[in-house]
């Protein structure tokens, strides 16, 4: 008795332990891999040659095939692979690669067809960067099997051939392997298959469950392979990714295209200082020209030339509340038919908008962010038509023309003669290639690496870099920006360099109020009103609400900053700071200057 059921625990036990060996299998809908055999050659310019034959199992579940994923980011190093085939049974089987999380994965298979059984996958890559060095030494350590299989592997084997040598003993060459989860030191047998040239085979019988891997590793004298130099290692990432190279393709090429075509023309070579606008150019086409681009803040700046010229009048009305914030309301005082087309249709655009009534304002607007009632109507401003700033940042219709205004002022300054067309064959070349990056992006765009995306976005941005600077100013162009460089010098020189210069003039109030809009076009508003900072100056009679206490031109100039700021919000749509603490704490918004 005590025989049988000794016999019968055995059995127990046994059955225990094979459905345990046999888990995995039924875990994953009995899907396997019955055979991993891996032939690593290695190259004397310390390449690899790899040939993986991958026996996969599919069972009878329908699938189009294996990813193959294969580490290329070591930590210490990155490691390059480049695939040359791929085989199915025998024949080429369609494949992409691409990277996962630093891996290099091979996706093979034909997505619009299935397979079922036991099928045989034969993949070839070259492998560069592989190698460590140590002096004297070379080291191939190589995950064979990698850790990212989800199906079991029933058998693994893998030859490692060196290069052919002429004098290189056994005990010159040390060879391991690791089975098991990563990290393991659990060793399978290397054996030697020939000498000369030295050939080795790592094999183990046991089942690999996924998550475990195979690494193989093979120390031997640098002297058989060549190490790599400074030059293969750049090389190396640049054969992988060639994508990378665009951006300075791109910057060569746009400024050989530049320079040929795109380039201004010399002026005259000096900038003096100029006391004058040249040529009696008004605010808004100053701004423009002195950097190529129309601003809004150029625009603000001719609404302040149209009050000096007594076409329309600026008040500011004073804010209550803990947090309330101040709000500027523009009257019409004459028609705009006199004015020069640009500056005629900014007046109208301005007063298209109808102005809110004061009963609309809610209790809390009063308290929190209103605008103090006691002061609304009290100015005595003989006027056609007013609106307020706040009204023009809700207006649509009013930002489309001011854009309309914009797009005038840059053809105003091409009808002068100022800018060039632009050359057909530089901006042809830039727009093909733009396009040809954003061809690049959507047909690569799955292959591409992290780098390589990287690299074709960068081109593209230097492509519209390159497109925007072939805005070619003409030799009159050239020559008047040089003046409005000196007249820049003038307005934000101090007192003791004007004394440096032959007839500057004197400073006057006058001056001051005159030359306001374009200083502010300029972006050297604040330098200007330090000029006159000392200065007593009498209010203009087009500016009501300013600061409390005596008139002073930095005041007045801080008081424009403000209006400036609102008027470019409402011109660009933008609703702004509006109460709260930041208007609280600063009730005043300096713009930068544009140097």
């Amino acid at each position: 008795m005590d025989y049988l059921r000794n016999i019968k625990t055995v059995a127990l036990v046994a059955s225990f332990f094979g459905l345990l060996l046999l888990s995995p299998l039924m875990a994953f809908g009995q899907e396997q891999i019955t055979d991993f055999q891996t032939d690593i050659q290695i190259e004397e310019d310390s390449s690899l040659t790899v040939t993986e034959e991958i026996t996969y199992d599919f069972a009878s579940n329908e699938q189009h095939g294996i990813f193959r994923d294969i580490t290329t980011d070591t930590g210490s190093r990155r490691i390059f692979i480049d695939v040359s085939t791929v085989q199915r049974d025998g024949s080429s089987e369609q494949y992409s690669v691409s990277r996962e999380d630093g891996n290099k994965r091979i996706k093979i298979g034909d997505p619009d067809k299935t397979i079922t059984g036991k099928h045989t996958y034969t993949i070839t890559y070259e492998v560069r960067g592989a190698l460590n060095f140590f002096p004297d030494r070379a080291e191939l350590y190589w995950d064979v099997v990698g850790d990212q299989w989800e199906v079991p592997i029933s058998s693994a084997s893998t030859t490692v051939q060196l290069p052919e040598q002429e004098s290189v003993s056994a005990e010159d060459l040390e060879t391991r392997c690791f089975v098991g989860e990563p990290g393991s030191t659990s060793s399978c047998a290397v054996t030697s298959i020939s000498e000369d040239p030295a050939r080795f085979q790592a094999k183990t019988d046991r089942v690999l469950t996924p998550g475990s891997a195979k690494t193989v590793v093979v120390n031997f004298p640098d002297s058989l392979v060549t190490q790599p130099g400074w030059i293969t290692w750049v090389g190396w990432p640049l054969s992988a990714n060639p994508f990378v190279v665009l951006p300075l393709v791109v910057l060569i090429l746009g400024f050989f295209l530049w320079w040929r075509w795109g380039k201004d023309p010399a002026g005259r070579g000096t900038i003096v200082p100029q006391y004058e606008p040249p040529e009696g150019l008004k605010p808004i086409l100053v701004g423009s020209l002195i950097d190529e681009k129309v601003h809004t803040q150029d625009v603000t700046a001719g609404i302040i030339y149209l009050a000096q010229q007594g076409y329309i009048a600026i008040e500011r009305e004073k804010a209550e509340g803990f947090f309330g914030d101040h709000d500027y309301v523009l009257h019409q005082k004459k028609d705009f038919d006199d004015a020069e087309d640009i500056y005629q249709d900014l007046g109208e655009a301005v007063f298209s908008v109808e102005s809110s009534s004061k009963d609309n304002q809610s209790w809390w607007q009063s308290w929190f962010g209103g605008v103090d009632e006691n002061q609304r109507g009290q100015t005595d401003i003989e006027a056609k038509d007013s609106v307020r700033l706040s009204d023009l940042k809700q207006s649509r219709r009013f930002q489309k023309t001011i854009k309309s205004i914009k797009s005038d002022a840059k053809q105003a300054m091409k009808d002068r003669g100022w800018f060039a067309k632009r050359h057909t064959t530089a901006t042809s070349v830039l727009g093909i290639v733009l396009v040809g990056l954003f061809a690049l992006s959507f047909i690569f765009g799955n292959s591409l690496s992290a780098v390589g995306f990287v690299s074709v976005i960068v081109a593209m941005f230097i492509a519209v870099f390159w497109l925007i600077l072939m805005k070619k100013k003409t030799k009159k162009g050239a020559v008047l920006q040089e003046k409005l460089e000196g007249f820049k010098q003038f307005l934000t020189m101090t007192q003791e360099k004007r004394l440096d210069f032959h007839n500057a003039p004197e400073r006057n109030p006058e001056e001051f109020m005159r030359f306001l809009p374009y200083a502010i076009a300029l972006g050297v508003e604040e330098k200007w009103a330090k000029q006159f900072a000392d200065m007593d100056m009498p209010e203009p009679d087009w500016y009501y609400g300013g600061s409390a206490g005596a008139f002073a031109a930095d005041d007045f100039a801080s008081d424009m900053n403000s209006f400036s700021q609102d008027y470019s919000q409402a011109a660009s749509g933008s609703s702004g700071t509006s109460g709260g603490a930041a208007a609280f704490t600063q009730p005043y918004f300096h713009l930068q200057p544009r140097e």
